[in-house]
């Protein structure tokens, strides 16, 4: 109410407009402009609002449902930095990747009074990071001194957020109730000739297309293990195993590939790390290395052609747009 008082205050004339009805239901305005309305009612004895005249019209032409957009790009304008959230949002829908990463439409973050997933995992993240920056190696620590670390590191991580919102002791104990197995896990991945390396690393490279021009390619991934001359990708996720065998078998996946491929050559492996469930598992994607291959040249032919002028149509799957926060700028749901 106060951004909608200031931004009438700051402005000479203003016309609020919404839309009356959906499907013959009557749609009510936003309640900050509800409770407007009804003071200028007390304050006119009128009612602000101008109802609209419904007007008969003809099938015509002119009147035909226009077809989904596919808006060209200015060489230009074009992007020169490519992420793998900016390519999955190519991959999902060219005109979501154009609404987001082009014209910058991006939805602003609502104010959150507790922990959503993301932010559960954002938590996850550091912690890990900090334990095996303490121990890259588990051997010669007993389980008892290596969870009492983890408990440590967790506690304080979450200290903040419970001290907050009471109600995120849920994702607190939620995350307390998987360390063991997380340990048990860790051992078994050194046991196999993995060791931490490294982890939150950031890595840019520079990705040359077919008409000379250079795009970067920029991430940053969760955890990279090695073992002799091999390199593994691990992106931890807060979902069990089920869920990441299904999402690494969709190939419009595009996230391990894409950090194959952003780290170079020699990857023995890119897995997503179930952090849910009872046993913590990684979920490998099939032959990372020539995945990267077939992406680095999705990449080259999609940037090639949209730097020739190629559009971006408005056609995702029915799972993209149920969750697209541009659907009413492509008004897809209104054209189907």
């Amino acid at each position: 109410q106060e951004d909608l008082a200031g931004l009438l205050l700051a402005s000479g004339e203003s016309a609020i407009a919404w839309q009356a009805s959906r499907r013959d239901e009557a749609l009510l305005p936003a309640a900050g402009v509800d409770i407007l309305q009804a003071a200028l009612r007390l304050a006119l004895e009128k009612s602000p609002v101008k109802t609209p005249t419904p007007r008969g019209v003809s099938a015509s032409a002119e009147l035909a449902p226009a077809g989904l957009p596919r808006p060209a790009v200015p060489c230009e304008r074009v992007p020169q930095r490519l992420s793998a959230s900016s390519l999955q949002s190519l991959v999902n829908c060219p005109y979501q990747y154009f609404a987001r990463h082009i014209l910058r439409l991006n939805e602003i973050e609502d104010l959150q009074d507790g922990l959503e997933k993301r932010d559960f995992g954002e938590l996850l993240h550091a912690i890990l990071k900090r334990f095996h920056e303490r121990f890259p190696t588990l051997a010669g620590q007993t389980d008892a001194a290596l969870l009492a670390e983890l408990e440590a590191l967790s506690e304080d991580a979450f200290a903040q957020a419970v001290g907050r919102n009471f109600q995120d002791h849920a994702w607190r104990l939620r995350w307390l109730s998987r360390l063991p197995a997380y340990i048990a896990w860790q051992r078994d991945r050194e046991q196999a000739g993995w060791r931490w390396a490294a982890g939150e690393e950031s890595e840019q490279r520079e990705f040359e297309l077919d008409d000379g021009a250079l795009l970067s390619l920029v991430g940053r991934i969760d955890r990279r293990d090695n073992r002799g001359d091999e390199t593994a990708l691990l992106d931890y996720k807060s979902r069990n195993k089920e869920a990441l065998a299904r999402q690494v078998k969709n190939p419009d996946d595009v996230q391990l590939a894409f950090y194959s491929l952003l780290k170079g050559t020699h990857i023995g492996e890119a897995a997503y790390v179930a952090l849910d469930g009872d046993k913590l598992e990684a979920v490998p994607m099939p032959e990372p290395e020539r995945r990267a291959e077939l992406l680095a040249d999705g990449i080259n032919a999609s940037f090639t052609a949209l730097r020739a002028g190629a559009g971006l149509p408005a056609h995702g799957s029915a799972s993209a747009c149920a969750w697209c926060e541009m659907n009413g700028l492509c008004r897809h749901e209104w054209r189907g």
